[in-house]
């Protein structure tokens, strides 16, 4: 799912270590002014190859902005909104 290619696209990214592999958060926004909908997905990869990523979980036109700083006037924590999506998702694989 990620390559180079589309690596330069992608607005928000986020990673966290957990049980001796990383999970890695991607958010690459969709459309001409992609008004906060775009494309997320969470890839595995091993404490002791880093180089190698498997795709977990893939959600097409998610209606959340991961890229944004503050939402309806209010500061937003993306790193922790991104961990609780990872989490979330670990437990429904």
């Amino acid at each position: 799912m990620f390559s180079t290619l589309n690596s330069f696209d992608i607005s928000s990214y986020h990673y966290y270590n957990i049980d001796n592999s990383f999970y890695n958060g991607y958010f690459e926004p969709v459309g001409a002014y992609s008004g906060g909908e775009g494309n997320i997905w969470i890839t595995k990869t091993p404490f002791f190859l880093p180089v190698i990523e498997k795709t977990i979980y893939y959600e097409h036109a998610v209606m959340w902005n991961y890229s944004i700083s503050e939402f309806d006037g209010e500061q937003v924590n993306q790193s922790e909104i991104m961990r609780q999506t990872i989490l979330d998702n670990l437990r429904n694989n």
